[in-house]
């Protein structure tokens, strides 16, 4: 069975990382997320699992629990590998451009957002999460105001208010 898997620089038990054409063993039990050689039959499954930017395609074989988004296996073939970092860097600002609308971003966020200028990433991203805890307080404070203004009026009914 094809997958996808991401690694570090190293598995995750700290042995070295088989090369591409290798094929990794695992002797003993398996489980998930706790033992055994670990990917991914979706691509954006493996990213969540991702230790680091190495992306690897891999066969899996032997003994294999199958979960909805993640596999566990005794072997693993690497097919191909390849750094995926500047592609993930890009796609993360691309999924940030496709919900642009929903906030009032800051300017030097969408500069970043649209260049992917290494000298403002950092401002950038402080000057998102400014923005994202602001947003959130005034949400908070709209919701309590809310609840507030039910209660005095006798009209508030917890949960389902």
């Amino acid at each position: 069975m094809k997958a996808w898997h991401f690694a570090g620089t190293r598995m995750r038990d700290g042995t070295p990382l088989g090369a591409p054409g290798d094929v990794e063993r695992h002797d003993g039990p398996l489980e998930m997320c706790k033992s055994g050689l670990h990917a991914s039959g979706r691509l954006l499954d493996a990213l969540a699992y991702a230790p680091g930017p190495l992306l690897r395609r891999v066969e899996l074989h032997g003994d294999m629990i199958l979960y909805d988004d993640n596999i566990v296996a005794s072997e693993r073939r690497i097919l191909w590998e390849c750094d995926m970092t500047a592609a993930l860097r890009l796609f993360a600002r691309k999924c940030a451009m496709d919900v642009a609308h929903l906030w009032d971003m800051p300017p030097l966020v969408h500069e970043y957002l649209m260049t992917g200028r290494k000298d403002i990433r950092a401002a950038a991203r402080d000057a998102a999460w400014d923005a994202a805890r602001a947003a959130a307080r005034a949400a908070q404070e709209r919701r309590l105001v809310a609840y507030a203004q039910a209660a005095r009026a006798g009209a508030f009914t917890g949960w389902g208010g």
